[in-house]
């Protein structure tokens, strides 16, 4: 539990950090697999502000990749989702070189 606690929060850190777009830690999402995280985030890009759920296996690199509700702000916003995916790509990146 250590390691994904560690992982959490490299990420959520990283994700606060981000300039431009506005990630907010909203809580975890409860998963049966020890080796995935799934977190949510109040994501605000541009003029849009929805949440966004966050997931990644730790087996593994880490590859976070957002999963967006029907609902959301972001589900039928290529330009936005593009956004974020590279936020989240420049995250992995960085907790890949810091675990």
């Amino acid at each position: 539990m250590g390691r994904k606690q560690d992982i959490i929060t490299l990420i959520t850190e990283q994700l606060a950090k981000i300039k431009g777009n506005k990630y907010a830690y909203i809580g975890p999402d409860t998963v049966l697999d020890e080796n995935l995280i799934s977190m949510n985030f109040s994501v605000t890009v541009r003029h849009a502000k929805s949440v966004v759920t966050v997931r990644s296996f730790i087996d593994e690199p880490i590859r976070l990749k957002a999963q967006y509700d029907m609902r959301s702000d972001f589900y039928d916003q290529v330009n936005l989702q593009q956004l974020i995916d590279r936020d989240l790509l420049e995250v992995s990146a960085y907790v890949n070189q810091h675990i």
